[in-house]
């Protein structure tokens, strides 16, 4: 009973693994946007930058706590002049001296101008900056995963096209055959069909080269080893609908992350700006050292020593030829520049949108146009086919109105597609790709 028991258990395993390889293999988009999230190397490198801010950001707040540092210090002095001083007889001064001091200093800011403070809101901001170019570079990414991978889906597309295709000739050679073997028509017209096949067939090979290749392509994305295949599509669900271009457009402008780095960089640069008119105010740091020294010197007592000196440190710079003033007026020119950046940063992603509203258009009438062709040469090649039968059409008419229902149904495909794709840009310009393609 064990033994049974144990089978049964391997047995499961072992179909569980098979059905697993089954299902696992080909990859959705969701699958690969989020294996593209992970792998990526640009991401990766973005991510290290937000370290590197944050990095920044503790320098800065580092000074808003005390400083400590050790010391040690040797002076030797020769050739000391001699004192007049009423000390008695022999009196003079020593020939020379040595100081041996080893001092601990710790010193506190107590007031810097706000300079410490504008400089921590400005690292903090770089933060923001780094974060949202993180988020930039991912939408690039993700964008770029959907046009490779909607590409992949077309290619599959087209490969169903030219195996109906491909059905559809096989049975017009068996009924050519079987018309010239009745002596209705003459062994041209089955070479005519026997050719056309063979283009069907040459053409599929060339889809499924062309398949490889975009996997290739999609997993130097995606920085993984290998990929077996995407998910095929289905267009029986797919829908066509827009909503108003004016909520695109609100969209972008709240979500667009280069709109918001731009923000980001000006609040950095105005904190910047007050860190540096910190300077007019008078800086205050409170200090205390220990002093550990030793005076080889003949006047002094001989031995080792030790003092503390407490006390208040108070600079403030009257003049420096209007160095500060200069420094000032440059940051306040590059906040111009970015102000000006964002207003042109604002028109290029309104027309981004735009662009990207007119092409679905576009696409949503190719789609009806292509659906209506395709039903068109559906009854033009049944008629044809028909008319073939019985003699009325030659062998020419039908190869044409294959190729021609052929076309309709790659056309169609295309179309589809590139709804997709277009579809995804939009989604790239209101920068709510994510939201769409991980939900």
């Amino acid at each position: 009973m064990k033994i049974i028991l144990n089978s049964m258990i391997c047995i499961l395993m072992v179909s569980g693994i098979i059905h697993a390889q089954g299902t696992d293999q080909l990859l959705s988009l969701k699958d690969a946007i989020d294996l593209g999230k992970s792998n990526n190397l640009s991401l990766s490198q973005q991510a290290e930058r937000i370290e590197q801010a944050k990095a920044a950001l503790n320098i800065n707040k580092a000074g808003y706590f005390p400083k400590l540092t050790a010391g040690g210090l040797f002076n030797y002095l020769s050739d000391i002049p001699e004192f007049n001083l009423p000390l008695g007889p022999g009196a003079g001064g020593p020939s020379e001296a040595k100081i041996y001091d080893f001092s601990l200093q710790i010193q506190q800011p107590i007031f810097t101008g706000f300079r410490l403070r504008n400089q921590v809101k400005a690292a903090s901001q770089d933060i923001e900056y780094s974060k949202s170019q993180l988020q930039q570079v991912q939408n690039q990414i993700m964008f770029q995963i959907a046009q490779v991978y909607y590409a992949a889906q077309l290619n599959l597309l087209q490969q169903e096209v030219y195996k109906t295709s491909l059905q559809r000739s096989k049975n017009n050679l068996y009924l050519t055959k079987n018309l010239f073997n009745a002596g209705q028509i003459r062994s041209i017209d089955t070479l005519t069909v026997s050719n056309q096949l063979f283009q069907l067939e040459t053409a599929l090979n060339k889809l499924q080269h062309d398949y490889a290749v975009i996997l290739t392509q999609l997993e130097l994305i995606l920085n993984s080893p290998s990929i077996n295949g995407v998910q095929p599509f289905s267009t029986n669900d797919l829908l066509v609908n827009l909503e108003a271009l004016s909520v695109y457009e609100e969209q972008a402008l709240q979500n667009r992350p280069e709109l918001q780095q731009v923000q980001y960089q000006i609040l950095s640069k105005t904190y910047l700006k007050k860190s540096i008119r910190s300077a007019y105010y008078p800086q205050l740091y409170a200090s205390a050292t220990f002093h550990y020294f030793y005076p080889d010197v003949e006047i002094f007592k001989q031995q080792w020593t030790d003092l503390y000196l407490v006390g208040l440190n108070l600079q403030w710079e009257i003049w420096n030829r209007g160095r500060i003033k200069n420094q000032s007026r440059q940051v306040s020119y590059a906040i111009n520049i970015l102000t000006t950046e964002q207003e042109k940063q604002i028109k290029t992603v309104k027309n981004e949108v735009k662009q990207a509203y007119q092409m679905l258009l576009s696409d949503r009438d190719q789609i009806q146009f292509a659906q209506k062709m395709l039903q068109q040469q559906k009854q033009r090649y049944q008629i044809t086919r028909n008319q073939y039968e019985q003699g009325l059409a030659t062998t020419l008419d039908l190869q044409d109105a294959e190729e021609e229902l052929t076309a309709a149904e790659l056309q169609l495909q295309v179309n589809y597609i590139k709804w997709l794709q277009d579809k995804a840009y939009i989604y790239y310009a209101t920068a709510t790709i994510q939201q769409k393609f991980t939900n």
